[in-house]
């Protein structure tokens, strides 16, 4: 095989890359949105609520909850602007693991929380597909 040096393909395929780590990047900052506004609507949501519809949730704790949430997505999100596999994958992990007591704990369907756990999810799996392409692409460069 010859080695030849095309300096086109290869600015090409970084500016490629540099647009996945973009997207992985700004999915991540989306879920760190989406964590900011559950940390004000959802406790906002319980008081107006009636009594038992969110029965043993502590709306201060949610809120902490979710801007401690916001933060390490925001940081994920900074990590993912160099290398973004790795931070989509933590946080798609680290998401798993904080909605699982909620989706087999809650009694009914509002309070699981799924229609909010099926966007978050799905912001996150897109941030993965762009870490996995750009992954795919460093490896095939190498």
């Amino acid at each position: 095989m010859i080695d030849v040096n095309y300096p086109e393909l290869s600015a090409h395929n970084e500016r490629l890359r540099a647009r996945e780590r973009r997207i992985a990047a700004g999915a991540l900052a989306s879920a760190c949105l989406m964590s900011i506004i559950r940390a004000f609507l959802l406790p906002w949501l319980i008081h107006l609520a009636p009594p038992n519809t969110f029965p043993g949730m502590d709306p201060t704790t949610i809120g902490i909850v979710s801007m401690c949430t916001a933060a390490l997505f925001a940081l994920l999100a900074l990590w993912a602007l160099r290398d973004p596999l790795s931070p989509c994958v933590a946080a798609l992990i680290f998401y798993a693991a904080i909605s699982m007591p909620d989706l087999l704990h809650q009694p009914g369907f509002l309070a699981k929380g799924v229609i909010s756990k099926f966007v978050m999810g799905s912001i996150l799996l897109r941030g993965l597909a762009a870490g996995l392409v750009h992954w795919t692409m460093r490896e095939s460069s190498s």
